[in-house]
């Protein structure tokens, strides 16, 4: 915007001003300038005079401040944001991944439950359909961790936690828990 359309806007916006003063508080009229401009018009109601004027410079300057702009806007901000980053961005091929891991844990699940219900059929006598029950609903061993990763229980709290911090690790854990409840399922028969 050139300066003399910001001197134009200026000069609108204190008119506006001085009208609105005029307007609410008749008492306005005691400021030496605006008396000084009062008394020089010839009316006999110089407020309502002073008041008008005041409108129609205000209204120009402001219209003529605003018409042929041909400037954009400027921006509110000089120096653009910084671009976001973040650790924690996940790329395509992280996603991609994530994804991979996900179905090898639930392959990975699927073949210890298949396990745990073979063993507890060979080792225990148990009929398939009891077998199956029993792992899904984590009767077949002592250990809670096992219990959940092969059945429908819920996992221990300490495993969700341990889960939400690292896991990768708590992963690793609870497939070696589940495997170690399988093998111990074995070393029952040889007593």
């Amino acid at each position: 915007m050139s300066r003399l359309r910001q001197a134009v806007g200026v000069v609108g916006l204190l008119g506006s001003v001085l009208v609105l003063a005029l307007v609410l508080s008749p008492a306005t009229a005691a400021i030496r300038p605006v008396e000084l401009v009062a008394s020089a018009l010839p009316t006999d109601q110089p407020d309502l005079l002073v008041a008008g004027v005041g409108l129609v410079v205000g209204l120009a300057a402001t219209v003529l401040s605003r018409v042929g702009s041909d400037d954009p806007v400027p921006p509110l901000v000089s120096i653009p944001p910084e671009p976001a980053q973040s650790s924690t961005a996940t790329t395509g091929q992280e996603f991609a991944d994530a994804v991979e891991r996900t179905d090898r844990e639930k392959e990975i699940q699927d073949s210890l439950r298949t396990t745990a219900v073979a063993t507890l059929v060979q080792q225990s006598g148990f009929d398939p359909d009891r077998a199956r029950t029993a792992v899904r609903e984590g009767a077949w061993t002592d250990d809670q961790l096992a219990a959940a990763f092969v059945g429908s229980g819920p996992f221990p709290r300490v495993s969700r936690l341990r889960a939400w911090l690292d896991p990768v690790a708590e992963r690793r854990r609870r497939v070696e828990r589940t495997l170690l409840a399988i093998e111990r399922l074995h070393a029952r028969r040889g007593d």
